[in-house]
């Protein structure tokens, strides 16, 4: 993930210099929903693009792509 794709994720979820207590915690909690998609998103698409079958991959990388899905 690049880092303006960061930036627009906490500006998507509302983060600002202004946010304070629980306010800033549930626009926090938000962006990390945001970023946690798009991690996910990324990794499918990864598996979609792959030359390899997911069935063929060790199985390191199995757990690995599941641990990132979750």
């Amino acid at each position: 993930m690049t880092q303006d794709e960061i930036i627009r994720m906490a500006r998507e979820a509302g983060i600002g210099r202004t946010n304070t207590g629980m306010e800033f915690i549930e626009k926090l909690e938000r962006f990390a929903a945001l970023v946690a998609e798009a991690t996910k998103e990324k990794v499918y698409q990864a598996i979609r693009d792959a030359e390899t079958p997911y069935t063929q991959l060790t199985l390191g990388q199995q757990k690995m792509i599941k641990e990132v899905l979750k």
